[in-house]
């Protein structure tokens, strides 16, 4: 039987131990633990939804009347006052609304020519966009005078407002992030459902760190993540309005919340009943 030759010196400090061995392997894998603590931490922070978002529906707690002319494309409440902004050439205005009532207490008509859009209010004034006309108006949201007309680059669809930004969406899978006074972009995002793009995205409403949005001829609010254009809820609004107008645009469109009381109001395109609601969790019950 041969012997085994004896190690050198330089050998023996080559060959590790076990007990030499583990030190390093824990260090990586305190690194590796880190970087994954930590990316579940930045995704807490974002919010981030799983790749499907949740099904949420509605509970009706309050239903009011509503001007069945009025092709409504904006809707707000500030202070307790209902702001709606209607569309249709020669027919689209800024109104203040009775909301008992659904009657204008103040309404501006715009020029003939001018299709209205989307609203917001961001700081003392109220700003209107129009669809396809360059312009965007701006009013003093207590007396609805109109201060200034400003141009505009943008197809305008909806708009509303954060602390720091007017947010604009124009019809595609883009939503940007404005300077109130310049309008020039500060940042945008791409809504997403998981990896699909949703586009057609109009009326929006900002509250609690949220973005909720209307899709175009659709029974579907979309609660959208601001940071990154990820939809964190999909709530089915289907059945609220029966029978709907025969108007094909008579759609769903406008979404308003009282910061006050937290509620959410919705209706549509011409329709006749503006809804007081509240979003819950759809379940198999739920009879949507």
């Amino acid at each position: 039987m041969s012997k085994s030759k004896p190690l050198s010196a330089k050998q023996e400090n080559q060959v590790k131990s076990p007990s030499q061995d583990t030190p390093s392997r824990i260090g990586l894998w305190i690194i590796f633990l880190s970087i994954v603590l930590g990316s579940m931490g930045f995704m807490t922070w974002l919010r981030i939804p799983p790749l499907t978002a949740p099904q949420l529906t509605y509970e009706v707690l309050n239903t009011f009347a509503h001007d069945e002319t009025a092709f409504t494309q904006g809707l707000l409440i500030d202070n307790g006052q209902m702001y709606e902004s209607t569309g249709r050439i020669n027919q689209s205005s800024v109104r203040a609304v009775d909301l008992a009532t659904g009657r204008p207490v103040t309404q501006v008509d715009l020029k003939k020519t001018y299709f209205g859009e989307g609203i917001t209010i961001y700081g003392s004034k109220l700003y209107q966009l129009t669809f396809q006309n360059g312009k965007i108006l701006v009013y003093d949201k207590d007396s609805l005078q109109l201060l200034e007309e400003k141009d505009f680059p943008y197809e305008g669809w909806g708009l509303t407002s954060d602390p720091d930004h007017l947010i604009l969406s124009d019809g595609s899978a883009t939503i940007r992030f404005l300077d109130p006074e310049t309008f020039a972009v500060k940042s945008k995002i791409t809504v997403r459902d998981g990896r699909r793009t949703v586009s057609e995205i109009n009326e929006l409403e900002y509250y609690d760190g949220r973005i909720y949005a209307n899709v175009w001829h659709e029974d579907l609010i979309l609660e959208i993540i601001p940071a990154s254009g990820r939809i964190s809820a999909k709530i089915d609004m289907a059945g609220l309005l029966n029978p709907k107008p025969d108007d094909r645009e008579a759609c769903l469109n406008g979404i308003a919340v009282d910061k006050k009381t937290n509620s959410f109001y919705v209706t549509g395109k011409l329709w006749p009943k503006l809804f007081e609601v509240k979003f819950v969790r759809k379940t198999p019950e739920s009879k949507r």
